[in-house]
């Protein structure tokens, strides 16, 4: 597949170059790469310069930026007049995206009798180009050009028929227009035949695809592929959010689906963060005449997301091929000499907490809800209370993290505390707080072999969370913010990024460096603070929980700040 600047014009003595339109057209590319840089005005300026001189694809990419600015009027005119004029060969690329914006528009400013006039006139232009495929510069399609020409003619048909009859209805039923385009997202699973293969291929994957065996991120991204394929949608967030190395492994489109979801559970904040920590990896199709991810616009699910003020984010966010300069900017260090020198123990941050969309009863890390037991429950008792422990989490025990151990899942249960009846939920060993692993020994406490009990609440009702991870790197010796040896300023650096909630890792202490006990036996499990979406009293510091190194026992305690 070649440019289509490139394809337009062809080298010989009957057909010579045309400098003027060459130039247009570089003139079209610098424009549009100005605005994947972020450079909103001078990408604006060029592209309305070039729509003024007749640039026909530099309508439809200026119509992209005034989308987001919110200018529906000139909206329709720049997008009824792309369709009118557009060729086969824009009904591969930017004509459906017009297609979106006119009805878009329509329903912004109701104006849809001058939708329906730019439908007719486009329908009776598609109608005149019968049998042209030359307008096709794709070269490397399969088969005979001339068909290929009339599948694109029947689809720019289809589209443009769709949204006359949108049009027709004022805007009638538009969730049913708009969901041929992006489909609803569905917690039912009404799709039993693709249920039941989601389930054949993870139990089979190592038959099916031994070339993931020694790829264990390759085989979460296929498995969050095929959970997305079968609508099971707790699994591929589970996937996506757990997955230590997310950049190199998924792309735009699948944070998208994973927005959606967010979307459809209610939960926009944490919707639009994923969405703008992935705004550097979109790109458009080769050949396509957007500037910006229209989706964003066009999904219904999305699209409450779109304030203003965000529009204005996604415009000026460089995107594609800055992401990896981006990238390099946040996680550089400066002054951090003496840091490097030191060995490097894996962690996983905590970025942020995503409520489930249904309950998880799988064996991964979670907040909240009921234990996923891995043997005989063993429910803990409180000591003071004489009364069941509150579950707050269970953790897996990941190799990359706690290396090779014998728990695989660890739970944490605390007490709560009343003040006629106070508990010493803070101290370790105090028998009001326990951390228990499975497969593991039997915990040495009180406690009920009953499977559920009292958990994490939020407003008085029942919250369980799953958790998005970034993997991280950090120095091998805790901190504390008595008796540290760094400079002021590796101090400042280092407890940014150590006084983070987090799994694994090395502890950030608000007092003295402190283990559940002197046999030097133990790895962090868990760092917590209060700045996280449930009720959890860590005595106004930081909460820890501890795991033996050989995965048999653990213990809890915490810091006042």
């Amino acid at each position: 597949m070649i440019s289509q600047g490139r394809a337009a014009v062809v080298k010989s003595e009957n057909h010579p170059i045309d400098l003027t339109k060459m130039a247009r057209k570089w003139n079209l590319e610098q424009a549009k790469k100005a605005a994947f840089r972020g450079e909103v005005t001078t990408a604006l300026e060029a592209l309305k310069q070039l729509a003024n001189d007749g640039i026909h694809s530099a309508k439809a990419s200026l119509a992209n930026i005034l989308a987001f600015r919110g200018y529906w009027d000139e909206c329709i005119s720049l997008a009824g007049d792309y369709l009118e004029h557009a060729s086969l060969n824009d009904y591969q690329y930017g004509a459906k995206d017009m297609v979106l914006l006119l009805s878009l528009s329509g329903d912004k400013t109701r104006q849809w009798d001058v939708v329906l006039e730019y439908c007719v006139r486009a329908l009776r232009s598609l109608e005149t180009r019968a049998g042209m495929a030359t307008e096709i510069n794709c070269l490397d399609i399969i088969g005979d050009r001339n068909s290929y020409a009339r599948t694109l003619k029947e689809d720019g048909r289809l589209h443009l028929s769709n949204l006359t009859t949108y049009a027709l209805s004022k805007g009638l039923n538009s969730h049913t227009f708009y969901s041929q385009y992006y489909q609803p997202i569905t917690l039912e699973n009404q799709i039993s035949q693709r249920e039941q293969y989601y389930k054949n291929s993870v139990e089979n994957l190592p038959l099916l695809r031994p070339d993931l065996t020694d790829s264990p991120d390759e085989a979460a991204a296929h498995r969050f592929h095929l959970a997305v394929y079968a609508c099971q949608y707790q699994d591929a967030l589970y996937e996506f959010l757990h997955h230590p190395d997310k950049y190199n492994h998924f792309q735009f489109k699948d944070a998208l689906v994973v927005s959606r979801i967010l979307c459809h559970s209610k939960q926009f904040g944490e919707a639009w963060q994923i969405l703008y920590d992935w705004l550097p990896q979109w790109y458009p199709m080769q050949h396509s005449t957007r500037v910006a991810p229209m989706e964003l616009l066009f999904d219904i699910l999305l699209r409450p997301l779109m304030t203003p003020e965000r529009c204005e984010e996604v415009l000026f966010c460089p995107k594609a091929t800055d992401l990896w300069k981006r990238k390099k900017t946040l996680t550089s260090k400066p002054n951090a000499t003496r840091m490097e020198k030191q060995e490097k123990i894996p962690a996983l941050k905590i970025r942020s907490f995503i409520q489930a969309v249904e309950p998880v009863t799988k064996p991964v890390t979670k907040f909240g809800g009921q234990p996923t037991w891995l043997s005989e429950p063993q429910w803990p008792i409180s000591r003071t209370l004489q009364k069941p422990m509150r579950f707050i989490c269970q953790i897996q025990l990941e190799p990359k993290v706690f290396g090779q151990m014998n728990g695989r899942i660890a739970y944490l249960f605390v007490s709560d505390w009343y003040e006629e009846q106070p508990t010493r939920f803070w101290e370790a060993h105090s028998g009001d707080n326990a951390v228990i692993i499975q497969p593991g020994r039997t915990y040495l406490g009180l406690y009920d072999t009953t499977s559920t009990g009292p958990s994490l609440e939020r407003e008085g009702l029942p919250c369980e969370y799953l958790v998005d991870f970034e993997s991280i790197e950090e120095q091998s010796k805790p901190v504390s913010f008595e008796g540290n040896e760094f400079s002021a300023e590796q101090f400042q650096l280092i407890s940014q990024d150590m006084a983070c909630n987090k799994v694994g890792g090395v502890p950030f202490y608000w007092n003295t460096i402190e283990y559940p006990d002197d046999s030097g036996d133990w790895k962090l499990l868990l760092q917590l603070s209060e700045d996280v979406p449930f009720p959890l009293n860590c005595c106004l510091g930081l909460c820890y929980a501890f795991v033996s190194k050989d995965g048999y026992k653990g213990a809890y305690f915490c810091q006042s700040g």
